[in-house]
């Protein structure tokens, strides 16, 4: 055979590797890549909230009375990791909602996204920035993770959102009931967290109107 011929068929020989490559690697692939993951807190939220409205919206499983409420709470906390269904994080209650968990979605976490009073003293320190009845009745969020774990009963067996008892019961949950409506009201609504809650201590319970935004 030529030189001619030679370089004639090596030539042809690589086009048609070439075609295989080609084909290879742009033919019909159909396997899907991975969905972007979502790092943007409002994003989350938005997930967030509108299942919690969605699924958690009756009896004991209601969590929020809007989701305008829920995506005010769950700005409050840390994005946290990818993947992650514990901690007090916006993923953590993503991740419980869309289990199925109502409870773990809400504010107090449901046991599993970091403990009741980690979510309660957390909205309560960036919601409770004012003076007088709108101020932290507890300081710094780390000295209210202790006062809450050592002087507030929670009760795992009560609602934990808005069913929550309203006046005279001396739990967490009632406080967490109040913070709710801080979030909108934060007068008079964050002095009612207090351990010495006036409302769910009992003494000012049996005057207090809690008709106002949205009470029960």
């Amino acid at each position: 055979m030529t030189t001619q011929a030679l370089r004639a068929t090596s030539a042809a020989a690589a086009a048609v590797l070439v075609g295989i490559v080609w084909l290879g690697c742009s033919g019909d692939d159909t396997t899907s890549s991975a969905p972007p993951v979502v790092t943007d807190p409002n994003q989350l939220c938005d997930q967030l909230c509108k299942r919690v409205i969605g699924s958690c919206n009756e009896g004991a499983k209601r969590m929020f009375r809007t989701e305008e409420q829920c995506i005010r709470a769950c700005l409050m906390f840390d994005t946290g990791v990818v993947g992650g269904t514990t901690g007090n994080t916006i993923r953590c209650r993503l991740a419980q909602a869309e289990a199925g968990n109502c409870n773990g979605a809400g504010i107090l976490g449901g046991t599993v996204c970091g403990s009741p009073c980690d979510g309660f003293c957390r909205v309560t320190a960036k919601t409770c920035t004012g003076s007088g009845a709108a101020q932290n009745p507890f300081g710094a969020e780390g000295t209210c993770v202790e006062t809450c774990e050592s002087r507030i009963r929670f009760d795992g067996a009560a609602p934990q959102g808005t069913e929550q008892e309203f006046l005279g019961a001396d739990t967490l949950n009632c406080r967490a009931q109040h913070l709710l409506l801080a979030l909108s009201e934060p007068d008079p609504h964050c002095s009612h967290g207090a351990v010495e809650s006036t409302v769910c201590r009992g003494a000012g319970a049996a005057s207090h109107d809690g008709t106002h935004d949205g009470g029960p």
